[in-house]
């Protein structure tokens, strides 16, 4: 019984051997340790060959997938996590949990799904677009959408600037399109300059029901939006509160202004109505209408000036809203 043992516990670790790490933990412990300099210098002092594939205008993530393609290449993982515990051991604690191959672990299944067609533009120069940095710039890409490498099918680069045209499956470009609409800071990360899908194909099924594609969309987007945006809602609010707050004090202002004035004139016309002589008649009602006119002025002026402020924010509102409303229209095209 204990021999058997022995042999199953060997298998066990034979086969844990052969497993591959997680390289989704590991590019999260490489971007959690590393920001853009001290990855360059890291590289460079530990791993040149990598540091020598580093162009000027690559991103962060572009560069962590070239270490782990290298890595993965000459089965260096073991050397690398070393040198990163060495440099940041509370972060490697919190990640090689979920980076060491376990028996338990099994694949994520693919995403079975329509595909598309999406042109991503990157930060850089098509000179240095070797083909191991464009496998590592779609690895870069995949990561961040949490799909496999196999998923993505190239198409092709475009001259000028680096554009790649890559197949994905939909569900992805859908993801991708909300991250680069919602400027997601880890667009900024990857280098993705602009996002455009090119076309969608093989449809499965014809168009959902009412409402059910917006829905999604709009929660979708509402995951994705960067943690300002709450603070910019309280914003408008307060910014909101505050003119409401301004109309209702003019409004009580004018109130107070009309009930003295009628008080003011009806005054007048007690005191001027003990003398009924066609002078004094004559100079109550100038001064009626000159206090009349002066009256009215002031009001007026606030009332232009709340109408100005009600078209304004209205306006702007309106602006905001149809501002939304295209960016759900553009994803539900995709």
């Amino acid at each position: 019984m204990e021999e058997n043992d022995i042999s199953v516990t060997a298998e066990h670790a034979d086969f844990e051997k052969k497993l591959p790490y997680d390289t989704k933990a590991i590019r999260k412990l490489l971007t959690a340790v590393f920001d853009d300099e001290d990855l360059k210098i890291f590289c460079y002092d530990r791993f040149r060959p990598v540091f020598d594939k580093f162009a000027a205008e690559m991103s962060r993530l572009w560069k962590i997938q070239i270490l782990i393609d290298y890595c993965e290449k000459h089965n260096q993982f073991d050397k690398l996590l070393s040198q990163v515990k060495d440099i940041n051991s509370g972060q490697y604690d919190k990640f090689i949990s979920s980076i060491k191959p376990s028996f338990q672990k099994t694949l994520k299944p693919t995403i079975n799904s329509d595909r598309s067609q999406v042109e991503i533009t990157l930060k850089g120069d098509l000179s240095h677009l070797t083909p191991e940095l464009q496998s590592a710039a779609i690895g870069a890409i995949a990561g961040v959408l949490n799909i496999s490498r196999d998923q993505v099918t190239f198409l092709q680069v475009q001259k000028g600037s680096i554009i790649l045209q890559l197949e994905l499956p939909t569900e992805a470009v859908n993801e991708l399109i909300i991250l680069y609409e919602t400027n997601d800071p880890i667009m900024k990360d990857l280098g993705v300059e602009n996002v455009k899908v090119i076309q969608e194909q093989t449809p499965q099924s014809t168009a959902p029901k009412a409402g059910t594609s917006h829905i999604k969309l709009e929660e979708d987007k509402a995951r994705h939006f960067k943690p300002e945006w709450k603070d910019e809602l309280a914003e408008n609010i307060k910014k909101r509160s505050l003119w409401i707050l301004s109309i209702l004090i003019d409004l009580i202002f004018m109130i107070l202004w009309l009930i003295g004035a009628f008080s003011f004139n009806n005054l007048v016309n007690t005191l001027f109505l003990l003398h009924e002589t066609g002078t004094d008649r004559l100079l109550v009602s100038i001064l009626q209408w000159t206090f009349a006119i002066a009256l009215l002025i002031p009001i007026i002026a606030i009332t232009f000036k709340d109408i100005a402020i009600i078209i304004f924010r209205v306006r702007k509102e309106l602006q905001t809203e149809v501002k939304n409303d295209n960016q759900v229209k553009s994803l539900s095209q995709v």
